[in-house]
C-alpha cells in the first residue's frame, strides 16, 4: 500500500502522521492538499502536508496559501506563509499586504509577515505596520524585528 493511500485510510492520528512521513511530495497534488487542510485536520497534520507539498503550479499554491491565511489555524497559517515564501516566486504578494491590513489579523501572522517581508515587499510591509492602531500593544519581539 502507498504512503498516501495508508494515510487516508488511517483514523489514528499518530498512524497518519507516521504515513505522511513516508510520502513522497510528488504524491501530494495541490488538489488533494487543498482538500485535506478543508476537512478540519490538527495543526500538527496541516503543517506536514504543507511541508512535503512541492506544487508545480506555483501561482495556484499562492493562491491556496493567501485564501488559507484567515481560515486556519494560526500556527498552519503561519507556516503557510514561510511555505510560501520558500517554494513560489511570491507574485501573490500583494494578498499579504491586503491580509496585514485586517483589523483581526493575530499578532502571531503579524509578525510572520512582517518577518518575511524583505522576500516581497519589506519597505511597504514596514509602512503598513508602523501606520496600523495599536502598535504600542506590540511585543517587544516584534518591536525588535521592526528596528
Amino acid at each position: 500500500m502507498s504512503a498516501l493511500a495508508e494515510y487516508l485510510a488511517s483514523s489514528k492520528k499518530s498512524e497518519r502522521l507516521a504515513a505522511l512521513s513516508r510520502l513522497l511530495p510528488d504524491e501530494l497534488d495541490l488538489a488533494l492538499l487543498r482538500d485535506l487542510l478543508i476537512i478540519g485536520l490538527d495543526a500538527d497534520e496541516c503543517i506536514e502536508l504543507l511541508r512535503i507539498c512541492q506544487p508545480e503550479n506555483k501561482i495556484a499554491f499562492e493562491y491556496l496559501v493567501m485564501e488559507g491565511v484567515a481560515l486556519w489555524d494560526q500556527n498552519v497559517a503561519a507556516f503557510a506563509l514561510r511555505q510560501w515564501v520558500a517554494k513560489t516566486d511570491c507574485r501573490l504578494w500583494y494578498f499579504a499586504v491586503a491580509i496585514l491590513r485586517s483589523p483581526l489579523l493575530s499578532q502571531r501572522l503579524r509578525y510572520t509577515i512582517l518577518e518575511i517581508s524583505p522576500a516581497f515587499a519589506g519597505k511597504q510591509v514596514v509602512e503598513i505596520v508602523l501606520e496600523a492602531e495599536g502598535i504600542e500593544d506590540l511585543s517587544p519581539t516584534f518591536y525588535g524585528l521592526l528596528l
